[in-house]
């Protein structure tokens, strides 16, 4: 916590919520000297204990402190007096919510480079800016492994490209992602001219992200028989 959001957890109108919280609680808690001598980042373990209601209320107000007055993410605040906790516990759902702030992915193309076109479209972007809260996915490198784990097409490209992007189709569902939030790749094949022959697989996939993207040619890979490996990572909201 930086001083100001220190600060901004201390102002009046901080204080008074955990005044009018504790109140509502019906047990003895500590005393307002008390309470006032404890520096800001101490306040949720001096209020409450570490399960208490109160707990939870200060850890919301720090939370809150880097929102404006009167957004909406300030009604997230619970009842004490419900016995049901899951409101509680659930607040910072609420907050995430409420951020003025919303992810905004910029994919960009300085002037003055090359743009590499492929069916029409760039077939990457030189690149991208990600602002605001997100989560950001990162995806092992897959070859063309099938569920088996055997190399899928030996000595086939197009085939092998298939198989590597159906997998790695899955790890993006499987973090709640798609194409569209992809924005970094890396790709290391063992023949760059046959890949580049399949280059209407790639775009098939990456047309709709146009993430940046950076392709090696190596000597080999994991398994023999594998001529290409890519991995990526990818941010949501």
């Amino acid at each position: 916590m930086t001083t100001a959001d220190a600060q901004l957890y201390m102002n009046e109108t901080a204080q008074k919520t955990v005044k009018h919280a504790r109140r509502l609680i019906k047990r003895p808690l500590v005393s307002d000297e008390a309470e006032r001598a404890a520096p800001p980042r101490m306040l949720p373990s001096v209020i409450g204990g570490p399960g208490g209601c109160l707990a939870f209320i200060a850890q919301t107000i720090i939370a809150l402190a880097d929102l404006p007055s009167g957004c909406r993410a300030w009604a997230a605040l619970p009842d004490c007096n419900s016995r049901d906790r899951s409101r509680i516990l659930g607040a910072d759902e609420h907050l995430l919510r409420g951020r003025v702030m919303a992810m905004k992915i910029d994919r960009i193309q300085p002037a003055g480079m090359n743009v590499r076109i492929q069916q029409g479209k760039p077939a990457y972007s030189h690149v991208v800016t990600v602002t605001g809260p997100g989560k950001t996915i990162y995806i092992a490198g897959q070859l063309a492994r099938d569920a088996e784990g055997n190399i899928v097409g030996p000595g086939d490209m197009r085939a092998q490209l298939e198989q590597t992007f159906k997998n790695l189709e899955l790890c993006l569902k499987a973090a709640g992602a798609s194409w569209a939030d992809v924005v970094k790749t890396n790709t290391f094949v063992t023949d760059y001219q046959a890949f580049s022959q399949c280059s209407d697989v790639r775009m098939r996939y990456f047309g709709v992200a146009s993430p940046t993207s950076t392709t090696i040619q190596i000597g080999g890979l994991a398994q023999p028989e594998a001529m290409v490996e890519i991995e990526m990572i990818a941010v949501v909201e």
